[in-house]
């Protein structure tokens, strides 16, 4: 093949013996090349200088070649600069000779150098699924090489979806036909691309299961759903405990399933999780004094992060007690007690002393009900320094709860603050809304009922003076369609005053201290407020945006 300077890009590593720096810029500007500082995956030609160290430029030289990408010495690229052209003997591909191969590597190259999306994992697995058997594991390798160089943007955190949890979210999760695969020990390189196996609410029994987890390609899971399925048999629990691959899981999900005395002594007794960040306990019984004592025992458990205890039910003896004296857990950062079933003031308090709260950055304890004194808690166990966001939504506080936490200097670190469907009066959060501990408040999430919503929208107007406030959504209480009296529920939220006025509205759209403001959600508008608030001088074309499109539109006549 002939190789010339127009159009083509260069990176040289090493040090050149034989040119000078500016002859090389020089001649690569004169003749409409580029040289690039940095190897990537739209380098034409590599450049080995004759000194570089031999480990290095192996390395460099077999990254380019699984981009594609020419590699040449030194001699070679000061004849090319001399003639304007070079011939390049065509080598063999260094992952085979396969037509087949060719045309996979291809197509895999051209998906992994654009933007993920949905659609790419699926032509992705396609790929995959049509690449003959003996070049897989070269096909595999190439791929696996490039989401350690290439995609840092695909990501591959966070935790479980959990709006849908029945859908396979690339990246790196499984289609149902690879799942299938697994199931029946039709094991396959491909599988190695792997990152997550999503399994909620397949109702599994231990063979299948057993089946999956003994695949030798499943490398590189670090997230596992095991959600919902309540017939996995004792002995699959020590079976996942000693499972080669449990040391490098991040995320693990157990949500509803049955927690036993096995079931700790399997998997939990293993010692295992030293990587473990992410843990969903949500829906699941401690009905047996000594097994969340026993799971926090474990010191693989020092590198927990978030922990969901969300509609967990239990009692002080067997969550609160083990929860308040854990002391190895120096990590944990998130803890979300949303619904949860062992929640009474007294074992609030006694949460709110244990040894990792200080350290949280946020803190989950909504719809909670009985909260009379929830406020007083938070004033006895200071300081909360790092708590960045607290959701207190359809938690029964009172006023003076609304008032003890308005007035905590402790809580002055606050970003975010999700509050409302309460039993206190609407009255009550304008001590929220003035308070100079919450002033750093970026997003506040007000909950109310549709009446009270002008109140607080009213407050937000008149009570501050200077806000940083981005995110901003006050958010009705929805309605039943039986509730309904009306031809329409526009018609009914009209007839009942449950809209805002014109007024106000345009209040709202020119109080200058909105200008911060990224995203907002007011429920529902009318054509007419819309306009108003498309004709504000202080609200961004950001935030008009956001409201239009979360906005629920009322037609007056």
């Amino acid at each position: 093949m002939e190789l010339t300077i127009k159009d083509t890009s260069f990176t040289i590593v090493g040090k050149l013996q034989r040119m000078r720096k500016s002859r090389v810029w020089s001649k690569l500007q004169n003749g409409g090349g580029q040289l690039m500082a940095t190897l990537a995956q739209s380098t034409d030609v590599l450049v080995i200088g004759d000194t570089y160290f031999e480990e290095e430029a192996r390395k460099y030289t077999e990254r380019a070649e699984l981009n594609g990408t020419i590699v040449i010495n030194e001699v070679q690229f000061e004849d090319l600069l001399e003639h304007g052209h070079l011939h390049i003997e065509e080598k063999a591909s260094p992952i085979g000779e396969s037509i087949e191969l060719t045309e996979s590597i291809a197509h895999i190259r051209s998906l992994l150098g654009d933007a993920p999306t949905v659609e790419t994992w699926q032509q992705l697995y396609q790929v995959l699924d049509k690449t003959p058997k003996s070049n897989l594991p070269d096909v595999v390798e190439y791929v696996l090489a490039h989401f350690s160089q290439h995609t840092p943007n695909w990501s591959d955190a966070g935790s479980f979806n959990r709006e849908d949890k029945r859908s396979y979210t690339p990246p790196f999760e499984p289609p149902n036909h690879w799942l299938q695969e697994l199931f029946t020990g039709k094991y396959s390189p491909k599988h190695r691309i792997l990152k997550k196996i999503n399994l909620f609410d397949l109702n599994l029994t231990g063979k299948p299961t057993n089946t999956l987890f003994a695949s030798p390609d499943l490398r590189h899971i670090t997230q596992i759903n095991l959600g919902n399925n309540k017939k996995l048999p004792k002995g699959f629990y020590k079976m996942l405990g000693q499972w080669e691959g449990i040391s490098q899981v991040t995320h693990l999900s157990l949500e509803g399933n049955p927690l036993t005395k096995p079931f700790v002594e399997g998997l939990v007794g293993s010692h295992c999780f030293p990587a473990l960040k992410y843990l969903s306990l949500r829906e699941c019984s401690f009905r047996d004094r000594g097994l969340m004592a026993h799971m926090l025992a474990n010191e693989g458990l020092k590198n927990l992060e978030e922990l969901d205890l969300s509609r967990a039910y239990g009692s002080a003896y067997t969550l609160v007690e083990p929860l308040s004296s854990a002391e190895h857990l120096t990590s944990l950062h998130t803890l979300r007690l949303h619904s949860a079933g062992f929640l009474t003031n007294e074992r609030i308090e006694q949460l709110l002393g244990s040894p990792f709260v200080p350290q949280l950055r946020l803190l989950d304890i909504s719809h909670y009900t009985s909260a009379e004194g929830l406020g007083r808690s938070f004033r006895h166990h200071p300081p909360f320094k790092s708590l960045r966001q607290l959701n207190l939504r359809k938690t029964d506080i009172h006023e003076e709860d609304i008032q003890d936490i308005a007035s905590n200097p402790s809580l002055s670190s606050l970003r975010s603050l999700q509050i409302g469907d309460s039993g206190a009066p609407v009255e009550a959060f304008n001590a929220l809304l003035q308070s100079p501990n919450l002033s750093s408040i970026q997003t506040l999430n007000m909950h109310a009922q549709f009446a009270d919503r002008t109140e607080i929208l009213t407050m937000l107007c008149e009570s501050i003076q200077q806000t940083q406030l981005t995110h901003l959504s006050i958010v009705p209480q929805w309605r039943s369609e039986e509730e309904y009296e009306g031809p329409t529920f526009e018609e009914y939220y009209i007839k009942n005053g449950m809209t805002f006025t014109d007024d106000l509205i345009e209040s709202f759209a020119y109080t200058p201290h909105f200008t911060s403001l990224e995203q907002c959600y007011l429920g529902f508008l009318t054509e007419t407020q819309l306009d108003i608030i498309n004709a504000s001088p202080y609200l961004s074309d950001t935030v008009k945006h956001s409201i239009q499109h979360n906005t629920y539109r009322v037609f007056q006549s």
